[in-house]
C-alpha cells in the first residue's frame, strides 16, 4: 500500500504513463487513415450530369493501377462512395476507347440530356449520347451501379 504523502505522485505518473499508449494509439490511426486514400491523381475522370427527368447521375475515377472509386449521386442504384477494382488491361482498353473519340463539341447541346464527361490527360470530352462510348458502358454495367 502506498503511503499518503506519495499517493498524488503515484496517479500523475500513471496518467501520463497512460496517456503515452493513448497517444501513440491515436497517431498510428490517424497515419492509418492518411495512407488508405487514393493518392495519385486518377488517369480517367467519368461522369454522367443530371437532366430534368430520371437520369443517373455518378463519377467514376479511374486509376492506372486499376482502381476505380464511384460516387453515386442521384438515380442510381449505388449512392455514395464506393471502390471497385478492374485489370490495367482493361484500363487500357478505356484509354484506347478515349483516344478514338472524334467528338465535335461545337454541335449545340440539348439542355433535357444528360451529358457524358470524359476527362483525359487534361482535356474533357463532353458527349450527349453515350453509344460512342461503349466500353464505358459496359463498365458501368459490368459494376451493376444503374437501376
Amino acid at each position: 500500500m502506498l503511503s499518503p504523502s506519495l499517493a498524488p505522485y503515484f496517479w500523475r505518473f500513471k496518467i501520463l504513463y497512460d496517456m503515452k499508449y493513448w497517444y501513440v494509439f491515436m497517431i498510428s490511426i490517424i497515419i492509418g487513415c492518411a495512407t488508405s486514400k487514393q493518392t495519385t491523381t486518377p488517369t480517367i475522370h467519368y461522369r454522367k450530369t443530371a437532366c430534368l427527368g430520371k437520369c443517373p447521375v455518378f463519377d467514376l475515377y479511374v486509376y492506372k493501377d486499376g482502381n476505380i472509386t464511384y460516387k453515386g449521386l442521384n438515380n442510381v442504384k449505388i449512392k455514395g462512395e464506393q471502390n471497385f477494382h478492374i485489370t490495367k488491361q482493361e484500363v487500357t482498353y478505356l484509354e484506347q476507347e478515349i483516344a478514338k473519340l472524334t467528338i465535335n463539341t461545337s454541335k449545340v447541346l440539348v439542355r433535357d440530356l444528360p451529358k457524358t464527361k470524359i476527362t483525359y490527360n487534361g482535356k474533357t470530352i463532353t458527349i450527349q449520347q453515350t453509344k460512342q462510348v461503349p466500353k464505358f458502358n459496359a463498365l458501368v454495367q459490368k459494376l451493376g451501379i444503374l437501376n
